[in-house]
Formats: C-alpha cells, sequence, structure tokens
C-alpha cells in the first residue's frame, strides 16, 4: 500500500469523523464554519474529504478539536447543553405558560438570565441553568412525577 492511498485513507476517515461529531452535536457546516471563524466552503471542502483537516484549523484560538469538544460552544459530552434559551424556550422547556415563567423570574422563584442579547435586550439562559434549577427546584417531585396531593 502507498503512503498515498493511506494518506488519503485517513483524510476520508477524519472527515467522517468530525461529520459524525456534528451529528451528534446537531451542529452543521455552516456552524462550525462560524465557530472556527473560516467560510462554509473552506469547511465544506474539509467534511467532503476534498482536503485534509488540520489539527489546528480555524483561528488561532478557536481550532475544531477545540469547538467540537469545549463547553462554551454548546457542546459537552455529546449533549447540547450549553444552547441559550429565550424566555418562551424556558418555558416551553419546563412545561409551564410563558406569563408563569415570568412570574417565577421576577419572584426570584426561576435563575436569573445569563445574559441579555445585545442589540434586542432580550433575556436568555443557558439550557444547563434550566435543567439544573428544574432538577433542584423545591416542591416538585422527580421530572415526570405527579405532585403529591395534601391530606
Amino acid at each position: 500500500m502507498s503512503a498515498t492511498t493511506n494518506a488519503e485513507r485517513l483524510k476520508l476517515t477524519v472527515a467522517e469523523e468530525v461529520r459524525v461529531l456534528l451529528a451528534r452535536r446537531r451542529l452543521s457546516g455552516v456552524k462550525l464554519a462560524e465557530l472556527i471563524g473560516r467560510s462554509q466552503v473552506y469547511v465544506s471542502r474539509r467534511l467532503r474529504g476534498e482536503v485534509a483537516f488540520d489539527v489546528e484549523d480555524g483561528s488561532h484560538d478557536r481550532s475544531v478539536t477545540d469547538q467540537l469538544t469545549s463547553r462554551n460552544t454548546m457542546l459537552y459530552d455529546g449533549e447540547v447543553t450549553n444552547r441559550k434559551l429565550t424566555a418562551p424556550q424556558a418555558a416551553r422547556r419546563i412545561r409551564v405558560q410563558l406569563r408563569t415563567w415570568w412570574a417565577y423570574v421576577s419572584r426570584s422563584q426561576a435563575p436569573p438570565p445569563d445574559g441579555r442579547e445585545e442589540v434586542s435586550n432580550r433575556a436568555w439562559w443557558y439550557t444547563s441553568t434550566v435543567d439544573q434549577w428544574m432538577a433542584t427546584r423545591p416542591g416538585r417531585g422527580a421530572p415526570g412525577q405527579p405532585r403529591r396531593r395534601a391530606g
């Protein structure tokens, strides 16, 4: 087997593994391009195996490997844990009406927003923040279990 054949096989294998990681994390090639500061065409050629991925592909501080394993880019152990949720999304996630969610927030019964959008000033929460709050929320049974009735 020639070195060219091995190099070609490795290039295709790495491209396949990156596609698998993207699928597991529900990310598109477009989003990966945005995260690493490269063009969509640049990423697409590598995902198709036309050009080999370099371990340090991307800008100095945003390599492909960093983006596919970093908690700060919504990725952690194959789960999307740090996706930003708007108030309506957070309310749907915990299965309450939007006005109930805002009531919880205003009474400090729900976590304060993790941040605000720069232009619209909309509040947002990470999914991990909402999930952690739900897991430790007082007065609730286990998720999916009915509340205990008094008496």
